[in-house]
């Protein structure tokens, strides 16, 4: 049975921190994981992985469904932002995902996920790129 793998990160929060202070960065983050929460299923595993990484972990997903869920995370993070001192803060994120099936290495998983999304930051930041 395939699992799926996505790995997020937000795009240039080092901006925010530097710009708004880490109160403002820790808020992104909160939200973030908030809105992240509000469109997984039950079962998937959503925790932070680095600083302003995010890892979900997606059992029985094959890649047709981790697609369509790395694109309603994308899509919650574009439909919502943050008031911080009066001022609207967007946040977006560049996501790389990953499947594995039978006969496969569960250990490249996060490494073709982590490869996928330094593509989508290389390509123009907040998109979406499957792993090869």
């Amino acid at each position: 049975m395939p699992y799926s793998m996505i790995l997020l990160d937000l795009d240039h929060f080092k901006e925010i921190n530097d710009q708004y202070g880490h109160d403002a960065g820790d808020l992104t983050l909160l939200t973030a994981a908030r809105l992240f929460g509000s469109v997984l299923r039950e079962n998937d595993a959503l925790c932070r992985h680095g600083g302003e990484e995010f890892l979900v972990i997606l059992p029985a997903t094959d890649a047709p469904a981790a697609r369509a869920v790395a694109e309603k995370l994308h899509q919650v993070l574009k439909e919502n932002s943050i008031i911080w001192q009066g001022i609207t803060i967007n946040i977006h994120a560049s996501l790389g995902y990953a499947t594995i099936y039978q006969g496969c290495q569960p250990d490249k998983l996060l490494i073709q996920a982590d490869q996928a999304m330094y593509r989508a930051k290389s390509e123009g930041r907040d998109r979406i790129c499957q792993a090869c």
